[in-house]
């Protein structure tokens, strides 16, 4: 947490390129659940496991930034 322009999210993207991680970034107020994980599948009456949409979902991601998550504060 800090102010703006200060560079976090860019730290953390570079620190993640840096280190060759698998690195997922995307920003809270333009996201929904299916986009972080997938489609839920039920099974047995629970929620067993999710269907990832594609390559963007954070399965299979090393290192994953959710950014802007005070924009979702009402």
């Amino acid at each position: 947490m800090g102010r703006s322009g200060t560079g976090k999210t860019f730290l953390l993207n570079t620190l993640s390129e840096a280190l060759g991680l698998e690195h997922r970034h995307y920003n809270a107020s333009l996201i929904s659940f299916d986009d972080l994980v997938g489609f839920p599948i039920s099974g047995r009456g629970a929620l067993d496991r999710a269907v990832p949409r594609d390559a963007g979902t954070v399965w299979g991601a090393e290192s994953v930034l959710i950014d802007e998550l005070k924009s979702l504060q009402a």
